[in-house]
């Protein structure tokens, strides 16, 4: 049968015995897609084990959308996997990055797991990034505009040693706009320090410093010589620079100030030493002895001095002085300065016969002087509160 022979549409499927078209009476390449009808070969009309890796010619399925169906136990090379085309999805690989990036409803990029670490974006667009690319991994907490962050990270300063650091972020203080505050926890040491973040020999302000047989609290300052001030601790208390406020707790009924004894202590009390003199300028020892190398100035002590003149020979004249002492009791002690103390022979003779006080307050009192002439006299005079 000649196909000139047969009219168009003369043989249709029902005509034509099952299987009596076999594939060795097709000529290749006689049936093509132009050929098929939309739709007319579906999985149902393919046997299963039909259509294998075999039958497939190279690169015989490029550049195509496979809608819907599974793909079990194959190996995907290169290219991109995502589970959307916009919006809220997960990619991997995108552009040849190497990466899975996870973006929210809006399509914005808010977590990547990467060779450079695992990184999370809040709504807020702020980031947390755990990096591993170092000796150890640390972890950054960065703001939403991307301008400053805190960081806490580990360093080797000798090998194998594992120190932590816990960083803020950086602020404007002591004339550098780049300033932070640094928590270390070193090899057998902890630190708190205000240190310039991109110049740590700079440290200013308030540090403690703590190790295995000290600590050290106090203020420092490596821009300006003489300003450190530290009280370290080891086990005895040395203070380097420093000036110590006690402030007691309002209606406290403790002392502002407490020195007790150790068992078995020999030493003093209390020294106060002076460099450039090389002394004790003070001591108290553990019977309560006070050792005082300078002028010792009480409230209740007063001294000084009064020039009398008699109004007549032999005639007790006295003075008014001005003071201010503490103490409930007053007691006033009066001395003439004289070379020729008590009466002299012949009568005439100038002598100072006598000298006294009286009235005597907190504030005030009468100091007396009597002589054998009107020869001014000079008294010195002291009074004591108890």
């Amino acid at each position: 049968v000649e196909t000139g022979h047969l009219v168009a549409e003369a043989v249709s499927a029902e005509k034509i015995a099952a299987e009596a078209v076999t594939a060795e009476k097709i000529a290749a390449l006689a049936v093509t897609t132009d050929k098929l009808d939309a739709n007319s070969i579906t999985a149902g009309k393919i046997a299963a084990g039909s259509v294998d890796a075999t039958a497939l010619a190279a690169d015989a399925i490029t550049g195509k959308t496979i809608t819907g169906g599974e793909v079990n136990g194959a190996v995907v090379t290169g290219g991109q996997l995502r589970t959307a085309a916009s919006g809220q999805r997960i990619t991997l690989n995108e552009g040849n990055q190497n990466k899975f990036i996870l973006y929210n409803a809006a399509g914005v990029a808010i977590g990547e797991i990467s060779y450079r670490g695992l990184g999370l974006q809040g709504t807020s667009g702020a980031q947390i990034w755990l990096n591993p690319e170092a000796t150890y991994p640390y972890l950054r907490f960065t703001n939403a505009a991307l301008t400053n962050g805190a960081v806490i990270n580990v360093v080797e300063n000798t090998p194998g040693s594992a120190n932590l650091g816990m960083n803020s972020g950086t602020f404007t203080g002591s004339g550098y706009t780049n300033m932070k505050w640094r928590a270390f926890l070193g090899e057998d040491f902890w630190a708190a320090e205000r240190i310039r973040d991109n110049q740590q020999s700079i440290i200013i302000g308030g540090r403690i410093l703590m190790d295995a047989t000290s600590a050290i609290f106090g203020y420092v300052d490596t821009t300006t010589t003489g300003t450190d001030a530290t009280t370290r601790y080891s086990p005895g208390v040395i203070t380097h620079r420093a000036r110590a406020s006690i402030q007691p707790t309002a209606g406290g009924a403790e002392s502002s100030l407490y020195v007790q004894s150790g068992p078995g202590q020999t030493g003093n009390l209390l020294s106060l030493y002076n460099t450039a003199a090389a002394g004790y300028r003070m001591q108290v020892d553990l019977a309560g002895n006070a050792s005082i190398a300078g002028t010792l100035s009480a409230g209740n002590i007063a001294t000084g001095t009064v020039t009398i003149t008699p109004s007549a020979a032999h005639t007790p004249t006295s003075s008014l002085v001005n003071f201010q002492v503490t103490g409930s009791n007053v007691r006033a002690f009066v001395s003439a300065q004289t070379t020729v103390p008590g009466v002299r022979t012949p009568v005439g003779a100038s002598g100072v016969t006598g000298v006294g006080a009286s009235s005597i307050t907190n504030n005030s009192m009468l100091v007396w002087v009597n002589r054998e002439n009107t020869t001014a006299t000079v008294v010195h005079w002291m009074v004591i509160g108890s």
